[in-house]
């Protein structure tokens, strides 16, 4: 742990202790692949003071990719699943997410930094579009942190 992550971090936290602003909501965004297992052989029930029995061996039904964004200070989440993990994927949940936003004037993202060529491919693509402004903080990497558009 450097003593620019620390900065970052105390960056990060200082934007969540702001009070809520309709107008700028801070948005928290990450997504994960998911392997989409079943049973190979039928569990054994459930008997009382007994837990559950399943066996070891599963069936791979295939994967897929969950996107969530978390707006902690209002409760708010919104999250959608894809077959796959993709830049199209990924702008299609941003362009979602904006959406769900009309009233503001400024959405505030924080994403680690894994996703940012895919944020690079959301900026190309909409960019000429965007309805308002959009911060995105990557907290992670020293040399992108804070970007501002518009």
């Amino acid at each position: 742990m450097t003593s620019e992550f620390i900065w970052r971090m105390e960056d990060i936290l200082d934007l969540y202790e702001q009070p809520y602003d309709p107008k700028r909501p801070v948005i928290c965004f990450d997504e994960r692949p998911c392997q989409l297992i079943g049973d190979a052989i039928v569990p054994i029930p459930i008997k009382p003071g007994s837990p559950r029995k399943e066996h070891y061996e599963y069936i791979r039904n295939g994967t897929c990719c969950i996107f969530l964004a978390f707006e902690p200070l209002a409760g708010k989440r919104l999250i959608c699943v894809k077959e796959r993990r993709t830049k199209v994927d990924y702008a299609d949940f941003m362009r979602m997410l904006e959406d769900q936003y009309p009233e503001a004037e400024k959405i505030i993202l924080v994403q680690d930094i894994q996703r940012d060529h895919f944020m690079m491919h959301y900026l190309r693509i909409m960019l000429s579009s965007l309805q308002r402004d959009l911060n995105i903080i990557i907290p992670q990497r020293k040399e992108v942190g804070l970007i501002w558009l518009r």
